[in-house]
């Protein structure tokens, strides 16, 4: 059954069977990987968290976990995770806890994702802590693929650089004063870190209009466009991706940054939360917001190299 929802992986009514095959057949790992899915593409569907909370996933409390390092991932290492786009629920506690009602009775109330995708990450390590993500999307629904634009990461998890002007014109960098997101390392429950920090453009990695408009003027080697200010915190949190059950520790994220291009000034708010497995070295799940709409990964299957090196998963 696996294999027949892998080949269209976005038609719900075909995990929901699946999700009641192996649930009657007491295999409820088998069951959890479609039920879970199956309420990613539809989270109106009170039952199944209704299932996971009272019958698989029993001890939900945060777990207690050993201090965590930081070690970069396998270079050669893929995962493949289940992704979904959606608005953010602008509802209040009211309205919500009315909408679960509706919910109950079989209505619509949470906004469902716009567009889902089945997609393989890895990341390539490039200086220091910053790493390169290199993604395939497999299958996606509703919407072509976008153009990729991947810019580096640090510690695999926070985008805090960017392209104003789209894939090849020049990065804009961070740079920390004071405190950094190093700082949460080694990941314990209760570690926090803040700071704030300048948005630069390396005025010796090009010239020309495109740096110009940035500020890059002859006598000019780093050009400031504004500021930001960040914080991060760290928590544990027992979660269920169809990977599997895991362990977490969660490291929330939140950054404003206020950018001034050719005198326009905008601000870039970004929360993120990633959920971390150390028995895998890897974030398991991961949802950030950015304007009106989230985005929520979670890991489905490490990719098999034999199988990827040979183009047949």
């Amino acid at each position: 059954m696996r294999e027949a929802t892998r080949l269209r992986p976005f038609e719900n009514d075909w995990h929901l069977r699946a999700y009641q095959y192996f649930n009657w057949a007491d295999l409820p790992d088998e069951a959890a990987y479609h039920a879970r899915i199956a309420v990613t593409l539809d989270p109106n569907q009170t039952f199944l968290s209704g299932w996971f909370d009272n019958d698989y996933m029993e001890d939900t409390a945060p777990p207690v976990l050993p201090p965590m390092p930081w070690t970069p991932p396998p270079e050669d290492r893929e995962i493949r995770y289940f992704a979904v786009l959606a608005p953010v629920d602008q509802r209040d506690e009211m309205e919500i806890a009315i909408g679960g009602l509706a919910s109950f009775f079989g209505g619509t109330s949470t906004p469902l994702p716009e567009t889902a995708a089945v997609l393989r990450l890895s990341f390539e390590q490039l200086e220091g802590d910053r790493f390169l993500p290199h993604m395939v999307v497999e299958h996606q629904r509703s919407e072509p693929e976008r153009p990729q634009n991947p810019r580096a990461r640090l510690f695999t998890m926070f985008p805090f650089e960017f392209q104003p002007g789209g894939p090849g014109t020049p990065v804009v960098e961070p740079r920390f004063d004071g405190a950094t997101p190093a700082d949460i390392w080694p990941l314990e429950d209760g570690n926090a870190a803040a700071g704030s920090g300048r948005y630069v453009v390396d005025c010796s990695q090009g010239r020309g209009f495109q740096y110009s408009v940035l500020g890059c003027l002859p006598d000019v080697e780093e050009a400031e466009l504004g500021g930001f200010d960040w914080t991060i915190s760290v928590s544990t949190e027992r979660v269920h991706v169809p990977l599997g059950l895991f362990d977490t520790y969660r490291i929330d994220v939140s950054m404003t940054a206020r950018v001034v291009i050719l005198g326009v000034e905008r601000e870039l708010p970004y929360t993120a939360s990633f959920w971390v497995a150390p028995e895998l070295n890897a974030w398991v799940a991961r949802i950030f917001t950015v304007g009106e709409e989230y985005a929520h990964n979670q890991a489905m299957e490490i990719v098999d190299p034999a199988l990827s090196a040979s183009g047949s998963e």
